[in-house]
């Protein structure tokens, strides 16, 4: 699993506005898989984060790349 840190997508306004917010995550081999968030918080009152995880494999490399998109998963989770 990766944990990764999302500040201020779109510019929320509210803290309430950030809860909304469904992210997917989209890997180098073209898989997606939504990102789960785990904890939503606001910084100086006006800087909003999310904190979100998803599963990730490493090659022997030792790294790998991954974006995250704000946006509604529309496909098939991967455990399903």
């Amino acid at each position: 699993m990766a944990r990764a840190t999302i500040w201020d997508p779109g510019n929320p306004k509210s803290l309430e506005e950030m809860r909304k917010k469904t992210y997917v995550v989209h890997a180098a081999d073209g898989s997606a898989f939504p990102a789960e968030p785990i904890e939503t918080g606001t910084y100086w009152g006006d800087h909003y984060f999310s904190d979100v995880v998803f599963p990730a494999s490493v090659g022997p490399m030792g790294y790998a790349s991954f974006v995250v998109e704000e946006a509604p998963f529309a496909g098939t989770h991967p455990d399903r």
